[in-house]
């Protein structure tokens, strides 16, 4: 089964091999974090993540930016500096090279930031391209929002729609499926240019500048079920979402039904979970729309001991104890295609 490791085996056979203890390290490798915090002294900080970008499609260099800047400013911090390695498959053309780059090249200038260093090479080892990018950033302490800084009382705001990476790259990756199982030509136009809504880089900065947020996440594999537990988790306080609060594009309903996923467990890049305390809620909402970002709330924190309610339509409520698969790429698997 592909994606992410159950928390039980991530935390006993990858987070217990870390090497030494460093006091500098504020925050490493850690279950629903989605970055490692250094104190490099005078009240500041530098973030840091990793990401692998596998899918087969003509942004993909684009992508591998913004995927892994999104984690760095859910932190608090000011994406700066990018490290990426490509591994071509053996007879990858130069001009296909070049195009990776280009869009790399474009996404840096989109997010101000630099990319110092990485590796690239051909290998037999992978039968499509594979971008593995690290991203660094800077912040001041006092701005650093981890996911496990959730508060009971906050509220949860969403911003966007769920399940847009998932919906661009059926569009990009499968689209002869789609067209053969009825979606039209604009359909599939229209979800092909979501890819490039899946930056949340304009949201996090606003409500990060403006101190609105207690904890920010962004959702990825296991989408806005698995990044909810997430929070729930790393703070260890109890999440509480509505079903029926969840924003979720009819489009997505619609091509995800063909795919086989469902939208609330698959890739959901382009969206942000923010947690506000309930009296700035207004404030953020209002500061959201009124730059043109989507934002929804959906549900609330909790004092409990780090699990995830999931309320029904029914109103009846489930329990997440663990992160779920993502739906999408077990699709995909399934179907092999």
């Amino acid at each position: 089964m592909s994606g992410k490791l159950p928390i039980s085996a991530l935390e006993k056979i990858v987070l217990s091999y870390t090497g030494i203890k460093d006091n500098r390290v504020l925050v490493g490798a850690k279950v629903g974090e989605d970055a490692s915090i250094i104190d490099i002294g005078n009240e500041k900080v530098i973030v840091t993540h990793v990401d692998p970008i596998t899918s087969a499609i003509d942004s993909i260099g684009w992508l591998s930016i913004h995927v892994v800047a999104n984690d760095i400013v859910s932190s608090g911090a000011r994406p700066r500096w990018f490290l990426t390695v490509l591994l071509l498959p053996v007879g990858t053309s130069y001009d296909d090279i070049i195009k990776i780059m280009s869009g790399i090249n474009e996404a840096l200038k989109e997010i101000n930031g630099t990319l110092v260093g990485g590796h690239t090479e051909f290998t037999d080892s992978v039968n499509r391209s594979v971008i593995i990018t690290t991203a660094i950033g800077e912040a001041s302490k006092n701005q650093v929002r981890l996911t496990g800084m959730a508060q009971p009382g906050d509220y949860i705001i969403m911003t966007k729609y769920a399940a847009l990476e998932a919906t661009a790259l059926a569009a990009l990756d499968h689209g002869d499926l789609l067209v053969k199982s009825g979606v039209s030509s604009d359909e599939i136009n229209f979800a092909k240019s979501l890819i490039r809504k899946i930056s949340v880089y304009k949201e996090a900065m606003l409500l990060s500048e403006n101190g609105l947020a207690n904890s920010m996440h962004d959702p990825t594999e296991g989408g806005i079920i698995a990044s909810s537990f997430e929070m729930a988790y790393a703070s260890r306080n109890d999440v509480r979402i509505y079903l029926d609060k969840i924003p979720v594009l009819p489009l997505t309903f619609k091509i995800l039904k063909i795919i086989g996923a469902d939208p609330l467990t698959s890739l959901s890049s382009g969206s942000l979970l923010a947690t506000v305390p309930k009296e700035k809620a207004n404030e953020a909402i209002g500061l959201l729309k009124d730059n043109g970002i989507e934002c929804t709330i959906i549900g609330e924190v909790l004092k409990g001991g780090g699990k995830l309610r999931i309320v029904k339509k029914s109103s009846e409520e489930v329990i997440i104890d663990d992160i779920p698969q993502d739906s999408y790429i077990n699709a995909i698997e399934r179907r092999k295609i």
